[in-house]
């Protein structure tokens, strides 16, 4: 079972913003934090993930 990872965009750069247990989890979270926020999120696997950090 995968794990997901939202990461948030700044400047074409991905950081770290919250963990998900389901890719259904994460779309949701990316959205809440989009409308919250304004900003840009994606979800990725924590695979994909690796070597990133928190703005």
């Amino acid at each position: 079972m995968n794990r997901y990872v939202i990461c948030q965009i700044i400047n074409e750069t991905k950081y770290l913003a919250a963990y998900a247990e389901t890719k259904k989890e994460a779309i949701e979270k990316a959205e809440l934090l989009g409308l919250r926020t304004g900003e840009r999120y994606i979800v990725i696997t924590v695979e994909e993930a690796e070597g990133l950090q928190y703005p």
